[in-house]
């Protein structure tokens, strides 16, 4: 049936509370009668538990009166007790139709909420947990969607809930609403649902604020709605293959004006009603209008025309202007503005490097020794170089393009050699770096003779940083003309007199300090045979030595350090000892020496040969019997612990046989039986003769 308007607002105005059950003007018909209808019963309800109360105490106020025996006749207890039997017959009648209609309302209400059970001041009994969750979506959805807009002229900004920290919670409280008079026994349930008969039972939506998440979002807003003001400019831009100046308008900038935010958001959400913040901000204007910029353009539009001309002697060069310029700004006043422009060195660069390979030229370092007082000689001149400063260059660039100018004069710097540069505090010729050390007990005159001459011409030179020092091109021809005498020399097959004999023990003693220095050794070689002098003192091994044989062997080795060596020795005839000293500056290197050497090889037989230079039947010794021997002496470099370096000088040393000369008679015959301990080759055996590479002794 149909309800109008007017007679439900008369049945509001009787019962104030109808429209907690859920009649209004606007429901359907369906509903109201279903509202009616839970009216009904929770009333009947409330009745029948009234009526049971009161049963129960007239019963049990009969039943009292006749067991304890209030003076009264027979016949009177007789209808008390008759009354008493009929009132608890009537008790039990209801309270069966009691039950049965509680049975009823547990049946109606099995997934509903109760009577009384409110959410938000708004009456749910009746509804299923599902459509309490509609209703609530309904009322609060939108809002937890967006509870908060933000408005700045005519945009909007309508951030999500979660963004600025606002939550809302209604499922906690419909489930508590859900759950009244359904929890603990059947005496606690129907309880609850007794007290909700008188007193409605009301829950409330849970609405909770964040600030620091709030403020976090306010930020990126005002950083969103504020921007700063642009001052008009000049850029530099390609148009059609040419760069161009361009003016760059000016752009007023925008300012938030601040809000109270934490106050507005102090009210409290009781309501799903949003809330409405109105921003405000202010326009801030260039400081450099873009009249201002327009009226200095035509300026920089000719300090990028044309070209700069670099003047060397004998060399021109040219370099755009357009190609230096990268940006320019406005400096000065606003009534009297400037242009500073901005050059990029990288786009000079390219010529820059080609002045400077064009212009430079190397000094030529003068060749020196160090004399015996400890002066240095000269002993070749060096030259000046050149070079560009190029730093001062890209400063006169840079000046010349300010300026308008178009010529600039390349600026050069001359190279002074280095050895000129420095001092004795530099050069440390007093510091040793390294020594070798040889012996030469038991040599002749003659040999001791070409030592000191060889050893004296090495004596005092001095190897620059990066180059290569080669005994022979240092020490010269070894001749009679440069203060040599005839001495020992070992050819293919014998030992025998030749100029220079001894030059070796100054080969071999440089060799050493060399190596002991850690500087790279580039060519060294073996002697053909075991030299006796080479293994003199204790920590010589057989191998440590090095040969020479002009021109085809020589001993080098090449300075890798930054500073100048010098090469300085130390001659001692009493001691027949000879030294070098490597002098300069501390390079820093440790070395290690370890030797390895085989088993002995057996000399070969005796080798007796006739003569003319001896009378008949004298003889001479010219060779001793040496056994072969193959050696390493292997090297390792370390500089600070870390090895820099190893390597490895082999010898091979071959079995050397006794040889003696005999004077033959003027037929050609000579007698050998007076060398000591020869044996006739039938007796032993002619033994083989091997051809060695030739060496100096």
């Amino acid at each position: 049936m149909l309800f109008t308007r007017g007679w439900g607002a008369a049945r509001r105005r009787h019962n104030p509370g109808w429209d907690s059950y859920g009649v209004g003007p606007e429901t359907d018909p369906q509903t109201i009668s279903q509202g009616c209808l839970s009216v009904w019963i929770a009333k009947t309800r409330k009745w029948c538990w009234m009526f049971l109360h009161i049963l129960l105490l007239v019963w049990l106020g009969n039943l009292i009166l006749a067991v304890v025996g209030w003076p009264m006749s027979t016949s009177r207890r007789k209808i008390l007790l008759m009354a008493s039997a009929g009132a608890f017959g009537c008790s039990a009648a209801a309270i069966a139709g009691v039950v049965a209609f509680v049975a009823v309302g547990e049946a109606r209400y099995a997934n509903r909420m109760y009577p009384g059970v409110r959410v938000d001041g708004e009456d749910f009994e009746g509804l299923t947990l599902l459509e309490a969750r509609a209703r609530m979506e309904d009322r609060w959805g939108a809002f937890a969607a967006s509870p908060v807009v933000f408005r700045l002229g005519q945009r909007l900004w309508e951030p999500a809930g979660r963004e600025i920290g606002v939550e809302v919670d209604y499922q906690i409280p419909l489930a508590a609403a859900y759950a009244w008079g359904r929890r603990g026994g059947w005496g606690t349930r129907l309880g609850e649902q007794r007290r909700t008969l008188d007193v409605a039972k009301e829950w409330r939506t849970s609405v909770t604020f964040d600030p620091h998440v709030f403020m976090d979002y306010v930020e990126r807003l005002i950083a969103e709605i504020s921007y700063p003001a642009i001052n008009a400019s000049l850029r530099i831009q390609n148009q059609g293959g040419r760069r161009q100046v361009a003016v760059v308008p000016a752009r007023a900038g925008r300012e938030f004006i601040p809000v109270d935010f934490m106050a507005i958001m102090s009210r409290t959400f009781d309501t799903p009603q949003r809330l409405l913040i109105e921003l405000e901000a202010r326009t801030i204007s260039a400081e450099v209008a873009t009249t201002v910029v327009t009226s200095v353009a035509e300026t920089a539009r000719k300090l990028i025309t044309g070209h700069i001309e670099l003047m060397a002697p004998g060399h021109r060069w040219s370099v755009a202007r357009e190609t230096l310029a990268t940006d320019m700004e406005i400096v000065g006043s606003v009534a009297a503005p400037e242009i500073r422009m901005n050059l990029s060195y990288g786009a000079f660069e390219p010529v820059a490097w080609e002045i400077a390979s064009t212009v430079r030229v190397s000094a030529v370092e003068p060749k020196i020794r160090v004399d015996r007082d400890g002066s240095i000689v000269p002993l070749i001149e060096g030259t000046p170089g050149r070079m560009i400063d190029t730093e001062g260059l890209w400063t006169r660039v840079r000046e010349a393009f300010d300026s308008g100018s178009n010529l600039v004069n390349v600026p050069i710097v001359l190279l002074k050699p280095e050895i000129t540069q420095l001092g004795k505090e530099k050069l440390q010729f007093d510091n040793m770096i390294s020594e070798g050390v040889s012996l030469y007990w038991g040599s002749s005159e003659n040999r001791i003779h070409n030592i000191d001459v060889g050893s004296r011409l090495i004596d005092g030179t001095v190897v620059p940083p990066g180059e290569t020092f080669s005994f022979n091109a240092t020490v010269g021809p070894v001749t009679e003309r440069a203060g040599f005498v005839e001495g020992l020399v070992i050819a293919p097959d014998r030992t025998e007199p030749g100029v220079g004999g001894g030059i070796c023990q100054v080969s071999t003693t440089l060799f050493r300090a060399v190596f002991w220095a850690g500087l790279p050794i580039n060519e060294r070689w073996q002697h053909v045979y075991r030299v006796g002098y080479y293994e003199l003192g204790s920590s010589n091994p057989p191998g440590f030595d090095a040969a020479i044989w002009q021109p085809a062997q020589d001993l080098t080795f090449t300075n890798d350090t930054p500073h100048h060596i010098y090469i300085k020795r130390v001659f001692d005839p009493e001691e027949e000892a000879l030294t070098f000293r490597l002098m300069g500056p501390s390079i820093g290197r440790e070395v290690e020496l370890d030797a390895w050497q085989s088993e002995e090889i057996e000399s070969p037989p005796m080798r007796v040969e006739p003569t003319t230079e001896l009378p008949a039947g004298e003889i001479e010794k010219t060779d001793g019997a040496i056994p072969g021997l193959k050696t390493i002496v292997h090297r390792k470099v370390l500089i600070n612990g870390r090895v820099l370096f190893k390597d490895n000088f082999l010898s091979s040393f071959v079995p050397w046989p006794e040889r003696w000369v005999v004077g033959q008679a003027e037929d050609g015959s000579f007698d050998p039986t007076a060398i000591p301990g020869y044996v006739s080759p039938e007796a032993h055996g002619e033994g083989a003769s091997s051809t060695p590479d030739a060496a100096e002794s």
